[in-house]
């Protein structure tokens, strides 16, 4: 039934990064169990390895509204 499918799902903590990066963890024991680069923002991470990187090169990789969702995906959570 899927309110104990949603029960029993792993409880996941996933974050966006100002590394271009999004990054799940278990909630449980913190444990980083995968990362993620979305293809658009590939061409920017360049900009992390500058040595002028802070006289003016900083990019805001992660700047929008906080979201919480389930995501059910090929018939499972």
């Amino acid at each position: 039934n899927w309110t104990a499918n949603l029960r029993n799902q792993p409880k996941l903590l996933v974050v966006g990064a100002n590394d271009g990066m999004i990054h799940a963890f278990n909630s449980a024991t913190g444990e980083e169990l995968w990362s993620y680069i979305p293809s658009n923002l590939v061409p920017e991470l360049e900009y992390l390895s500058r040595m002028d990187y802070n006289l003016g090169w900083h990019r805001y990789y992660v700047d929008g509204l906080i979201q919480v969702q389930d995501a059910y995906v090929n018939g499972a959570w």
